[in-house]
């Protein structure tokens, strides 16, 4: 388990927002010289204070002053190893629960004031712990007290809420089972664990989901809501006393309760192997094999995230170079959940098409073969430790990075875990490795299993008209303004917190590459980001699309001085990482490192830009991994649905048009490594790219060594120019009947379809009317608390996600509304959608709605802008859209200057439901 964001091995993140979260990794120490994870108790550590209020509530605290901003978190020892045979999966719908409503705050109206209030803020639910988090402007800090210390004691859970938000959770369920690795890895799990309740993951069984009462709900509730089961964590810009303070004001009254917790069996030592297999509809074949591993504390855990990285941390690590480059496998991994009890080490990967299961498992054991026979080397072990340390120092970017660590870390037993963390994984050695190996990757410990897939016939568009969604619905006039009413005035609304006007440097180097410097001496670490505006999709041949893709992905394999375990190595030992990918109007560039080490990334970067060489037996590996991956996706409702989106939208020849999975397929059995070349040749040139850098560094420095790594690529001139026709939603109008037909690309085996309803725009990032249509989309579906969210998501629980958003870049890209869905409940999502659509079209919003709106806006700012990515991110905008060198410092006014007639006029202009292509992909009923 890693503890600091991405691990030093692999990443493997179940990132499931409002729901089931992810739990860092946890942290492993070796043999008996090792210390033990507990140390001595302090009140303050490395700048965390613990305090504890007399009902029992325990608060950290660590004051960070770089930014306006302040993550605040209640975490709750109260997750689905809380649970027993028949609740399955009820600490997450009681999580979903929590925004529905308290005695004096109305369903909807808690997301709805933090939205107001420029929040980030969600919630999460994992075996051994809930969180309720906001992330928001320092000075709004009290807000997200209140809000917290109201639902931890108020909470109503009205039944009618209930069931509708059953549906919610069964359709994120739904969501799940879509996925064959997902159901692969339950299945392991329910065999690995015969009567621990990790047996099961938090979303539960489906049954137990649509049957758990309400007041079972509400009395795991009272039982585990408590402030004496609970941990504050507040991580930002205040001042600890006065944080305290308002703790004590909020929470200090709350009276702490006994708490009787039910016994959880220990898991009995596995005694011999077990094998599971799931079949199912699919492509490629899958294994996971998982061996148990002892509980957080034990020593050996800082071990296994050695172990862990040795494995599957990176280019360098053995799971590369043995199943994927090998041609065997299309991904592998090593992970485990970092878990408070006693956990599973699991390893897995998938097949490459041809390869089958038995020969995967066959390079995964032998691996732990390697690891039990022979010690890693002195080099891995160094390598394993530097990334953790980089990761560590990243992590401190963040403030919402921070408080997670310290929140997961005193779920799992002790918040002073991760402050000693790099301490206790020096100690390993490489002897620790091995005995782990020896003693917990047995046979007689390992639970193996297998996804075998049921190969179905190509999926491939169907057209027929889907009941229900020929007309728009009646308007009902009772929800004429569907937004949620609160008890707060919108003039109680704080002014957003203004970003930090810290200055950029812009300059032009002689060879006409754009660099922009801004120094940031909070933590040493330095982000480049960047746009090489002559390299993306549009300028693919037509006969080659994917070609400008393809190509990006190639320069890390190999440069004229560098071979591909060379790159990896030099960036790996650090913990820094570089990146070229593509995109359909600029290929993306991308770097991190440690500030010590950005002279050395900076080389690696400039060396892959400029002088890949293409090597020719990597160029067939990347073919064969890139097919596999093609594969797979041939699987994926979500892959599907875009592609014929786009398609429906954009001609052939557009570059917006998507090829298809079987295009894509050909293009790249076909390419030859004289088109990369080519393309390489004829669009990777200075004169085009823009590179900013935010970070510990001192501006002149950084710019000379920009120079120093850039400044000999010669220009190229008479580079062609983007060029991306408008073909105009409201041009093809006439001929569209008034119907909307849908393209159905029919997946069997889904238990949830993926849902596109839109239409090809005509607004380009450079029109003045774009922040106008950023507050309709944020009305319209952005966040729960968006009309489309209150309405299709709360009020009739049709679906678990919905946005809205319209995509205008240097191109006028589509307006879509996506969604997942049981295939029963599309037609009624689908028919709400464009309802409300109509609603926003013919009668606009309300003056109260577009105030909330922009405050979100621009309170989210100053969170966004927390870390050296982000502000990276924010100048590259600036530069590739051509908005100014003080863009950051203005953005916040240019929405502060937009009025309800002008959004309504956008609306006017901007929505149609009478025009449009609607996606449904997955296993969707014919009608008759």
């Amino acid at each position: 388990m890693k503890i600091f964001g991405p691990s030093l091995s692999t990443t493997f993140l179940l990132t499931l927002s409002l729901t089931q979260g992810f739990s860092v990794r946890a942290q492993p120490l070796g043999a008996a010289k090792l210390q033990a994870a507990t140390p001595a108790q302090p009140t303050r550590l490395n700048g965390v204070q613990e305090t504890e209020l007399p009902n029992g509530l325990k608060v950290l605290t660590k004051e960070v002053h770089t930014a306006p901003v302040v993550y605040f978190s209640v975490w709750y020892k109260a997750g689905s190893a809380n649970e027993q045979l028949g609740q399955s999966g009820m600490s997450h719908l009681l999580e979903h629960m929590m925004f529905k409503g308290t005695k004096t705050r109305k369903p909807g109206e808690i997301s709805a004031m933090l939205q107001q209030n420029g929040a980030q803020f969600n919630a999460t639910t994992f075996f051994d712990r809930t969180n309720y988090f906001e992330t928001l402007a320092s000075d709004r800090l009290e807000l997200a007290m209140k809000l917290e210390s109201d639902r931890m004691v108020n909470s109503l859970f009205d039944e009618s809420e209930h069931q509708k938000e059953m549906t919610v959770v069964r359709s994120e369920y739904e969501g799940g089972e879509n996925n064959p690795g997902s159901a692969l890895t339950k299945a392991v799990r329910l065999a690995a664990y015969q009567v621990h309740p990790y047996r099961w993951t938090t979303i539960g069984f489906r049954s137990d989901i649509e049957n758990i009462s309400r007041d079972e709900m509400y009395a795991y509730y009272k039982k585990y809501y408590v402030p004496n089961n609970a941990t504050i964590v507040m991580v930002g810009d205040f001042d600890t006393t006065t944080a305290l303070a308002n703790v004590q004001k909020y929470f200090g009254s709350i009276p702490r309760r006994s708490i009787e917790q039910s016994f959880i069996t220990p898991e009995p030592e596995q005694q011999g192997e077990r094998r599971v297999t799931v079949r199912r509809a699919g492509t490629v074949g899958q294994v996971e094999i998982a061996y148990h591993i002892p509980a957080f504390g034990n020593p050996d855990r800082y071990v296994f995230d050695v172990l862990e990285g040795a494995l599957s941390g990176g280019r360098t690590a053995r799971f590369f170079g043995a199943l994927v480059q090998s041609g065997l496998a299309s991904s592998a991994y090593a992970y485990d959940y970092g878990l408070r009890d006693a956990d599973l080490i699991s390893l897995s990967a998938s097949a490459q098409p041809g390869k089958t299961n038995a020969e995967l498992e066959k390079a995964l054991l032998a691996e732990v073969e390697k690891l039990q026979n022979t010690p890693i080397s002195a080099d891995e072990l160094k390598r394993a430790i530097n990334q953790a340390e980089a990761a560590y120092i990243f992590s401190q970017d963040s403030v919402q990075a921070q408080g997670s660590q310290l929140g997961e870390n005193a779920m799992r037993g002790d918040w002073r875990y991760g402050e000693t963390y790099l301490e206790n994984l020096r100690r390993v050695t490489p002897a620790d490795v091995q005995r782990v190996a020896r003693q917990y990757m047995v046979e007689r410990n390992r639970t193996v299993g297998y996804f075998e897939p049921i190969l179905p016939g190509a999926a491939t568009p169907q057209v027929r008209t889907a009941a229900n969604t020929d007309t728009p619905a009646p308007i009902n006039p009772i929800l004429l303004t569907p937004a949620v009413k609160t008890n707060a005035a919108p003039q109680t609304v704080a002014a957003p917190a203004r970003p930090t006007p810290t200055k950029s440097t812009r300059v032009v180097l002689g060879n006409g590459l754009t660099v922009v410097v801004q120094e940031n001496h909070a933590n040493p670490t330095v982000a480049v980001s960047g746009a090489l505006l002559s390299a993306g999709a549009v300028f693919d041949p037509a006969d080659k699309p994917g070609l400008a893709d393809f190509t990006a992905s190639q320069l890390s394999r190999g440069t004229q001085t560098r071979s591909l375990l060379d790159i990896a190595r030099t960036l790996e030992d650090v913990g820094a990482s570089t990146g070229v990918s593509g995109g359909q109007e600029y290929a993306s560039v991308s770097g991190r490192s440690l500030s010590r080490d950005f002279d050395t990334m900076l080389d690696v970067l400039a060396d892959e830009m400029r002088n890949p060489s293409f090597p020719a037996d990597e160029l067939e590996k990347a073919r064969q991994q890139t097919l596999a991956g093609l594969e797979e996706a041939r699987q994926d409702t979500g892959t599907l649905s875009d592609i014929a989106f786009m398609n429906a939208l954009y001609p052939a020849g557009h570059p917006y048009h998507s090829p298809t999975l079987d295009e894509q397929t050909a293009v790249i059995k076909n390419l030859k490594r004289e088109d990369l070349v080519a393309f390489h040749s004829n669009h990777y040139a200075p004169e085009r790219l823009v590179m900013t850098v935010v970070g510990d560094v001192d501006t002149a420095k950084a710019i000379a060594s920009i120079t120093k790594a850039f400044g000999r690529w010669a220009k190229k001139g008479n580079l062609p120019a983007i060029s991306i026709p408008d073909v105009g939603a409201m041009a093809g109008k006439a001929a569209t009947a008034n119907a909307v037909k849908p393209v159905v690309i029919a997946v069997p085996d889904k238990a949830q379809a993926d849902v596109i309803y839109g239409y090809a725009g005509h607004l380009k990032r450079s029109d003045p009317e774009f922040y106008r249509v950023v507050v309709l989309n944020t009305i319209m579906g952005s966040g729960l608390a968006s009309r489309l969210g209150v309405n299709v998501r709360d009020r009739l629980g049709l679906v678990y996600g919905i946005s809205s958003a319209t995509d205008a870049s240097l191109g006028a890209g589509p307006f879509a509304v996506r969604f997942g869905s049981n295939p029963q409940n599309v037609d009624k999502a689908v028919a709400e959608t464009r309802r409300q659509l109509t609603l926003a079209h013919d009668q606009g919003f309300s003056k109260e709605e577009v105030e909330k709106a922009i405050s979100y806006i621009t309170g989210t700012y100053a969170v966004t802008l927390s870390t050296n990515a982000a502000v990276a991110g924010q100048l590259l905008v600036a530069e590739v859209y051509g908005l100014g060198s003080d863009y950051i410092q203005k953005r916040n006014g240019y929405y502060q200057g937009v009025t309800v007639e002008q959004v309504n006029a956008a609306a006017t202009k901007y929505l149609d439901p009478t025009l449009g292509t609607l996606v449904i992909s997955g296993t969707y009923p014919a009608k008759q």
